[in-house]
């Protein structure tokens, strides 16, 4: 009986959106995210939203994990994107599983040849340099858990916010980094980076928004492109 309960739904959600037309989409959403899934991750997604809702201005914001839940209590956003979730935020926020991505340490090619594999515990790697961004950024706390479990110290570290300068500093030889696999893909295709070997790390995702907030049609149409989006992307 369910199954046909959620049919039923699913078909008055349909027929509900259907009075929409591109015309109808307008407005602003503002949406904030991490840097690296607003560069890496989300493009394909709001290329989606964009070529159905060509009118909405999209307000991108790249904010660390725990700025975008405070944007998200200030209603400064309107959708958010974040790497962990704490249990106080779900009193006011509303959270949807994104995915769960795989995660390595990177290096160049040169680099990571000489670089000590990351499976090994209780050792000091003295001639790479850790790059990484700066606490709090839910990457680095992946990170120093990682190497603190694994009883891993580094002699030298350069912090800097931007995902996309690590990258470019780790392909110029300048050290290796915990990333994502979606932010360097690319990278690794051609060759310009490398895996250096660790056990597995996974980083989660989430999308938010205000408890009880008013969707407006642009909206409702950004969660209905999210799900088909999870939906092609789970059946690769």
């Amino acid at each position: 009986f369910v199954p046909y309960v959620d049919d039923v739904l699913e078909a008055a959600r349909k027929i509900q959106n259907f009075q929409y037309d591109i015309s109808d989409y307008r407005g602003a959403l503002t949406i904030g995210a991490p840097e690296s899934m607003l560069c890496f991750r989300l493009p394909a997604l709001l290329k989606r939203l964009h070529r159905q809702a060509p009118h909405v201005d999209l307000r991108l914001r790249s904010l660390t994990s725990r700025d975008v839940v405070t944007a998200l209590h200030e209603d400064t956003v309107d959708i958010g994107f974040v790497y962990s979730v704490h249990e106080k935020d779900r009193e006011q926020l509303d959270f949807r599983a994104f995915e769960s991505s795989p995660a390595h340490f990177y290096a160049s090619p040169s680099v990571a040849m000489r670089c000590p594999d990351m499976k090994t515990s209780r050792q000091t790697v003295a001639d790479i340099t850790r790059v990484a961004t700066p606490m709090p950024g839910e990457i680095r706390a992946l990170l120093d858990d990682y190497l603190s479990k694994k009883e891993i110290t580094f002699d030298n570290t350069i912090e800097l916010r931007s995902t996309q300068t690590i990258i470019n500093l780790i392909e110029n030889d300048m050290g290796v980094a915990l990333l994502p696999d979606f932010a360097v893909q690319d990278r690794v295709t051609r060759k310009a980076l490398a895996v250096v070997p660790s056990e597995k790390i996974h980083v989660r995702s989430f999308c938010g928004t205000r408890k009880n907030k008013w969707h407006i049609p642009a909206m409702t149409l950004f969660f209905d492109v999210l799900s088909e989006y999870k939906d092609t992307a789970d059946s690769c």
